[in-house]
């Protein structure tokens, strides 16, 4: 379904694209919506002054870092990933070359990834110099790792959205994350634990020693490894199903409508 070297080709050319204007402006502007945030918080409470504020912000950053900006930023680049070939008229190229559908696909992907796990990154370097918890540097540290996890999986369920949504892929995408990862993920039921976010707070809970409901929600007191697992199956799966489908679905071009 798909060929590595064609993979490794779309994933430097959507890269390249990414850091062209205005997409590095969206990139800079989420990258530095934590800190800001985070500063406004800061000048209204002023610094924590102990161990718990200080890992009460690290979950408020790891929130505005991934939940927001790597959330924005996935919606902005792996939802669009099949519409804007058909829209760019390439789409008929791609379809009719070997493994191309599905290599494209899974570059476009992998840049996704990357375009917004580093906006989550500067998002959260930017938090830690503002609250300055010097303290927390390994809590912190592992905060980065959570958010490359989150946007992996979440960017898969993303991108399988955008197959199946094309047009209307952005909203779509947008009413997912608030149905599921913001509503549903805070219920304290069995489905709650379907969600990508369920899975990043629990081990966020682990990383922080914290009890398993405070304070940022229901979380579980599972192994660290079971939740990494199930995060990185979340995205081999919804990335296969996106596959699947698109491998399947006959797909009409702007330019034949």
């Amino acid at each position: 379904m798909i060929s590595i070297a064609g993979t490794t080709d779309a994933f430097v050319f959507e890269c390249s694209r990414l850091i062209k204007f205005p997409r590095i402006a969206w990139w800079a502007g989420l990258a530095a919506f934590p800190t800001v945030i985070m500063n406004f918080i800061r000048s209204l409470n002023g610094p924590p002054l102990h161990v718990y504020e200080g890992t009460d912000s690290a979950g408020l950053s790891l929130v505005l870092a991934s939940g927001c900006a790597t959330s924005l930023a996935l919606i902005l680049v792996a939802t669009p990933v099949v519409y804007a070939e058909l829209e760019g008229h390439t789409w008929t190229y791609l379809a009719v070359r070997p493994r191309g559908k599905g290599s494209v696909l899974v570059g476009k992907y992998l840049a996704a990834v990357v375009w917004a796990s580093t906006a989550g990154w500067v998002g959260l370097a930017g938090c830690y110099w503002t609250m300055g918890m010097s303290e927390l540097s390994t809590l912190w540290l592992s905060l980065f790792g959570l958010t490359f996890l989150w946007s992996l999986a979440l960017g898969a369920v993303l991108v399988l959205i955008g197959v199946l949504a094309l047009r209307r892929a952005m909203v779509s995408g947008v009413l997912y994350i608030m149905i599921f990862e913001a509503a549903i993920s805070n219920i304290p039921a069995v489905v709650s634990k379907l969600t990508v976010t369920y899975h990043v707070r629990s081990l966020l809970a682990h990383v922080a020693d914290v009890a398993p409901k405070a304070p940022w929600g229901p979380a579980g007191d599972g192994s660290p490894g079971a939740y990494i697992a199930a995060l990185v199956t979340y995205a081999i799966v919804f990335l296969g199903l996106a596959l699947y489908v698109l491998h399947r679905r006959q797909l009409v071009t702007a330019q034949d409508e």
